[in-house]
């Protein structure tokens, strides 16, 4: 296939109050007319910097270096806009005061019926997905940016997800797919660059990854990490000189997978909701006579299709959101959230549940005295306590936000989808270290995700949590 977009020694740096900090290093790589090429790494290792600089939308604190050739010319703003559509992670991008279907012309069947007429606040977080995707149909770009387009979403929804981008590339169209879901990107990808501490070191086949021929130990480590190829944990040094030659300096043991225990014979406090429904404020209900429990201890898995209610009671069950009927009990008695919760509840995107003025230190203090040591055994350095949000990758702010959860008093910890937008290695050291200290404390886990690899490894019950709502 012949190169449409060529990118040769690109270097980022941004400039903040007299510090640089280098993300993007002599970077090189090109993809082809027709290619889906996915791009796969740690958080923080430029892989969205990397989109930004395509699309000409880097800060002004930014410096860029480099040659960006498309078809053989010099890339400048106007071939952007004209031939390149970026379908961006987050839903940041879209106006919080709009609906939906007032800022994007929904023209794929990626949205269902029920999220029309939504704010953004009032869809889940794969109906955002689902309505940045249509992006990619908004006008006649030859290369498509898909940043992080799959997590949140169950894996049918995500499969068709995927199918779209396929078509697209068939068309014609050169696809870019940034993600850290690998398993799903083998599916369509035509090649996958591997991105470390801002360059890339290695571009294998999709094929290489199942034949055992991947040449670099960091690109086999992301492959092993997976729950369903091992789920061993990694560390690797967070700068390093030479990235071509480096390995990991640790390996934590597989997690085994989880039995049940039958832990429903102890005494152990129980959190639970009667007859629980919620409905949003244009009276449309989301789900009505909910009746859950889990005791103290257990590791429970809730699973559904995106879009079904899963974030919504969580809120709910951890005080966030009001019932319209029903209620919540710890114990048999009402919770009180006024005071630190023995429900905490840890988001899927961290930079939603912080103060961005904040520091990490005053984050950290929000809900009380934290533990020091449990910091540590995060990975969080304490060099971290002095930064703002927006200066950690989004595995070291949701580390920030775990640690801030599992407080001395908390009984029960909710986990919603916290991983997905975390490489492979990332996933593996934090399951190790929740389901670690969860079980030092006896700390109960309700972890809501659509990897079902995640659930059995790690939960010793998966409740549907659609059969749940039809049982009722």
């Amino acid at each position: 296939m012949k190169p449409i977009l060529q990118i040769e020694h690109m270097n980022i740096s941004f400039t903040v109050k007299g510090a640089t900090s280098h993300v993007v290093r002599d970077l090189s790589i090109d993809l082809c007319e027709g290619e889906i090429l996915a791009i796969v790494g740690a958080s923080g290792s430029g892989k969205t910097v990397f989109s930004h600089a395509l699309m000409g939308i880097l800060p002004s604190t930014a410096t860029q270096t480099g040659t960006i050739t498309y078809q053989g010319v010099p890339l400048n703003q106007k071939t952007c806009v004209e031939h390149f559509t970026l379908i961006p992670q987050t839903s940041s991008y879209l106006d919080p005061l709009m609906k939906i279907d007032q800022q994007i012309s929904l023209k794929s069947n990626t949205l269902s019926n029920k999220s029309d007429n939504l704010y953004p606040f009032q869809c889940s977080g794969g109906m955002i997905r689902n309505a940045l995707f249509s992006l990619a149909y908004e006008k006649e770009a030859t290369v498509i940016i898909a940043d992080e387009p799959t997590p949140g979403l169950d894996l049918d929804t995500a499969m068709e997800t995927l199918t779209q981008l396929k078509a697209l590339a068939q068309e014609g169209k050169s696809v870019i797919l940034i993600t850290h879901d690998i398993d799903l990107a083998l599916h369509i990808a035509n090649r996958v660059a591997v991105f470390y501490d801002g360059t890339v070191l290695e571009v294998a086949k999709a094929e290489d990854f199942t034949s055992g021929t991947l040449q670099h130990p960091y690109t086999r480590a992301l492959f092993d990490a997976l729950p369903q190829n091992g789920f061993t944990g990694y560390h690797f040094p967070r700068h390093v000189d030479n990235p071509a030659t480096f390995c990991p300096n640790h390996q934590t043991a597989p997690l085994p997978v989880v039995c049940a225990d039958h832990r429903e014979q102890r005494n152990d406090p129980t959190l639970s909701c009667q007859g629980l429904g919620f409905r949003y404020p244009c009276k449309r209900v989301l789900f009505e006579r909910v009746n859950f429990a889990i005791r103290q201890g257990q590791h429970i898995c809730l699973f559904a299709r995106s879009g079904f209610g899963k974030s919504t009671l969580a809120k709910v069950l951890s005080g966030y959101e009001t019932p319209f009927a029903g209620q919540v009990l710890l114990d048999g008695k009402a919770v009180n959230h006024k005071d630190f919760s023995p429900v905490q509840l840890i988001y899927q995107h961290p930079e939603r549940s912080v103060n961005p003025k904040w520091t990490m230190a005053q984050i950290l203090a929000e809900g009380g005295a934290y533990d020091a040591d449990l910091l540590h055994r995060f990975g969080i350095d304490d060099s971290f306590l002095n930064r703002f949000p927006h200066e950690l990758s989004g595995g070291e702010l949701q580390r920030i936000c775990i640690v801030r959860a599992m407080k001395a008093g908390t009984r029960f910890l909710i986990c919603d989808e916290i991983t997905t937008m975390l490489d492979a290695i990332t996933q593996a050291n934090i399951w190790h270290s929740m389901v670690q200290e969860a079980g030092k404390r006896n700390i109960a886990l309700l972890v809501i995700t659509h990897n079902q690899a995640l659930a059995h490894r790690i939960c010793e019950q998966v409740v549907d949590f659609e059969q749940l709502c039809q049982e009722t």
